[in-house]
């Protein structure tokens, strides 16, 4: 089969082709190279390079620039040099020239002044390192900290950057350094709240703090915390407007707090058997601050783990470590600022825990004494409950009318840390009994059991309170404002048990019920954590419309026992309380958080 030739049209086709991709490589070439050029400024002068590489950064930017050679060169730009790395700034006026040294950092503030036909001496600032000034045949070396000549009216600012942030950790006022070189015998200094000036806070005024400043002198002004805006500018050009040559700018002072730890407790342990826990460690945040370093030290102050942690947002920020062996450790938490901010972060204060491992499982403990139980009575179920324990594979829950628990009329194995008391089936004798519990592991070993409790089964229904008899002829009782009621909770049941996977079915909220109590206007919900050597309020909240509040922020909660009392209000009267208890156990839950939350350096 003969293959059909090219013909004119197909090399038309490929020669446009080629020239259109050709087109396309020099428009993105100059595109590449327009960050490097200033389309409302002449240049000053001209930067080439030899060796290595040189640096460029506008004093409007933060990224530098690397330079190709010839670049230009604009008022106020600063140009840097690498180790090993010379560069050489050719000014228009072919007079003169500054060769600048390696690791050196310059600062060209203008090509000089013109007077009577002749230029002036280039302005410059040398931050860093050191360079060489050539006019003609002249040379002169410069130093860091040098400046070569500022003509009059020229202002070249050291500190504070123009849109500085300062880190406050002090209840006092933050000092902050305002310091200059300038062409000015006298410069003034002016700082406000506002952008016009109107909110003066800092300026010579008959007696107040000096504004007018020798050149090169440094002024130490005490500022709360806020915003201010600051110029500077030469005293003899009056207040307003302020001529070329001034600087201004802005800065912020952020008060900030040290975070403060919430879990662990100082002097909190945590046992274990078999499996080593999932800590959960959990601090307050501070202002401003988005991410913060956990740091885990050993009992000889050696850093054994340094987390990363980005706050999801809000006043409370946590993290888990895993696997963390047998000893005693200590941890404290710091904030991270961006590099717009100057200050030391404060870091919070530490917090010393232990692990420890445990060779034979622990006796449960039971939560509470029982009442009485009533057969005659409303109450159908009652719960027996007791502290959980991390090792237990299953409890099993015993009830006898000895007190030594042998020979048990119930004796059922649980999974939760709880037993559900059905008082209809039972069919139990009024009594004394007795009831107690014991874990046993994974490897179907058992513990102790827990020491006997007793409750007592009393037959018919619960006493009722009844109110005295007046009889004509005595004198009427006085009547007092009866307290309101305390409420009826209805759920969470007590001693209710939440796993992860109930408040997945609940979408991650609890919801808290309760019967109305009469002449109540509002309910107030008071949230525990209880723990072991203390019990710490975590939530508090008040309903005024309806008998149920929805938690929806876990966030307060935490893995362990809570209580939740519930007072009925009516204007200033606070009825009964009425409490109850439930546990949160979302242990697996919280160490599979806790591999994603961060990143983690150091020895396991």
């Amino acid at each position: 089969m003969q293959k059909d030739k090219a013909g004119p049209a197909d090399f038309i086709y490929i020669g446009l082709s080629a020239a259109g991709a050709l087109l396309v490589l020099l428009l993105f070439w100059q595109d590449l190279n327009r960050t490097l050029t200033r389309f409302s400024e002449k240049p000053l002068a001209a930067v080439s390079w030899k060796y290595r590489a040189v640096q460029r950064r506008f004093p409007n930017r933060v990224l530098w620039d690397r330079l190709r050679q010839e670049s230009p060169v604009y008022a106020g730009d600063f140009i840097r040099t690498a180790e090993r790395s010379e560069a050489t700034v050719h000014f228009e006026d072919k007079l003169h020239l500054i060769n600048i040294h390696e690791s050196t950092l310059i600062q060209i503030v203008s090509a000089g002044q013109v007077q009577q036909g002749i230029r002036s001496a280039p302005e410059l600032r040398l931050y860093e390192g050191s360079a060489e000034l050539w006019q003609g045949d002249e040379r002169r070396i410069l130093q860091a900290e040098q400046v070569s000549l500022l003509s009059a009216g020229r202002i070249v600012l050291l500190k504070p950057r123009t849109q500085a942030k300062y880190l406050n950790i002090g209840r006092e006022a933050l000092t902050v350094p305002f310091s200059w070189e300038s062409g000015e015998k006298e410069t003034t200094l002016d700082i406000a709240k506002d952008r016009q000036f109107t909110q003066m806070i800092h300026r010579q005024n008959g007696g107040t703090a000096a504004g007018k400043l020798a050149a090169g002198t440094e002024q130490l002004v005490p500022l709360d915390s806020g915003v201010y805006y600051w110029r500077l500018y030469p005293t003899d050009q009056g207040e307003m407007p302020v001529k070329a040559g001034a600087v201004s700018g802005r800065l912020q002072i952020v008060q900030v707090n040290a975070p403060v730890l919430i879990r662990p407790l100082d002097g909190e342990r945590f046992r274990f058997r078999t499996d080593r826990p999932g800590i959960r460690f959990q601090w307050k945040t501070t202002e401003e601050a988005s991410v913060y370093l956990v740091e885990l030290f050993s009992a000889n102050s050696a850093l054994l783990r340094s987390l990363q942690i980005q706050s999801p947002g809000g006043e409370v920020c946590s993290t888990v470590m895993s696997g963390l062996p047998p000893g005693s450790y200590s941890w404290r938490v710091r904030p991270l600022y961006g590099r717009d901010f100057e200050g030391t972060p404060p870091q919070s204060l530490s917090a010393f825990f232990t692990i420890e491992a445990s060779g034979e499982l622990s006796v449960p403990q039971p939560l509470k004494k029982q009442e009485a139980i009533y057969l005659g009575g409303d109450e159908t179920r009652r719960y027996f409950s007791w502290k959980p324990e991390d090792d237990a594979a299953y409890y099993t829950f015993l009830f006898s009318i000895r007190e030594d628990l042998k020979d048990p009329l119930i004796a059922e194995r649980v999974r939760d840390n709880y037993y559900a008391l059905d008082i209809r089936q039972a069919q139990l004798a009024p009594g004394e009994y007795y009831w107690g519990v014991y874990q046993t592991g994974s490897n179907s070993d058992n513990s102790m059991v827990s020491p006997a409790q007793p409750v007592v089964i009393l037959a018919g229904a619960p006493p009722v309170q009844t109110r005295p008899l007046v009889t004509p002829g005595t004198p009427a009782p006085v009547v007092r404002t009866a307290p309101l009621a305390a409420p009826k909770l209805r759920a969470p049941l007590n001693e209710q048990i939440f796993t992860e996977e109930g408040l997945i079915q609940q979408n991650r909220t609890i919801t808290f019920v309760w019967d109305s109590v009469e002449g109540a206007s509002a309910y107030e919900l008071i949230l525990y954590h209880v723990q072991p050597a203390s019990t710490v309020m975590t939530f508090r909240t008040t309903i005024t419309n309806g008998t149920s509040y929805k938690l929806t922020d876990l966030t307060v909660l935490d893995r362990g026992l809570f209580r939740w009392q519930l007072n009925a209000l009516d204007g200033e009267r606070r009825g009964q309380a009425a409490a109850g208890n439930f546990a949160i156990d979302v242990g697996h839950y919280e160490a599979a958080e806790g591999q994603e939350s961060g990143v983690l350096f150091g020895n396991d």
